[in-house]
């Protein structure tokens, strides 16, 4: 069983949601030609997933961090600095480059989302991987409608991975999946004004 949640755990790994969820946004989009939904893939899977990603296997290159899944609370708060670093500027250049709002709003999302955890890891240990699940979910639902309402299923599936596998507790899974839900939903409420 312990197996099988790690898998579970690793294939919904919040940078590689991430990375899917920002392709599915940018291939669905309609304002964007091909050249421009390159353009704006290309930037969202550098700034959402890419650069974190280089980072934290660095860290584990270097030894300051024992695994790439960050299991210690401790070892987060840098790379979660870096992502809020990353996600700022993504979102920068997007509004710069004045990319469809979804994408930009999204963008912001991961920003804010991620300043909250941060606050919160200097003192506990909130799941990555349901805020990683709850969020990207939420701004699918956006651009795909009710066709997404089935894959809600996902939040509470990747919690009990993360319970089952031993890497978080049901409070610290739930209030990840809260936090990714409501903060979502009411970002990209004000940033789309709907």
């Amino acid at each position: 069983m312990q197996k099988i949640a790690q898998v579970i755990s690793d294939i919904f790994n919040p940078l590689v949601i991430a990375s899917m969820t920002f392709f599915l946004l940018v291939t669905a989009n309609s304002e964007l030609n091909w050249l421009l939904k390159i353009l704006a893939y290309v930037i969202t899977l550098l700034f959402s997933s890419l650069i974190v990603f280089g980072y934290v296997f660095y860290l584990k290159y270097l030894g300051v961090v024992k695994s790439t899944e960050l299991v210690q609370r401790e070892e987060r708060i840098i790379p979660l600095t870096v992502a809020l670093l990353s996600y700022s500027l993504g979102y920068v250049l997007l509004t710069m480059l004045k990319m469809p709002a979804l994408l930009r709003g999204l963008m912001f999302c991961y920003a804010a989302n991620t300043l909250i955890v941060l606050v919160i890891t200097r003192r506990w240990k909130i799941s990555l991987h349901t805020t990683g699940i709850a969020g990207p979910i939420v701004a699918l639902t956006y651009q795909f409608g009710l066709v997404m309402v089935p894959f809600y299923s996902l939040i509470p599936l990747v919690g009990m991975s993360r319970i089952v596998s031993q890497r978080q507790q049901m409070p610290q899974v739930v209030a990840g999946g809260l936090l990714g839900l409501v903060m979502t939903a009411l970002q990209l409420h004000f940033f789309l004004g709907r």
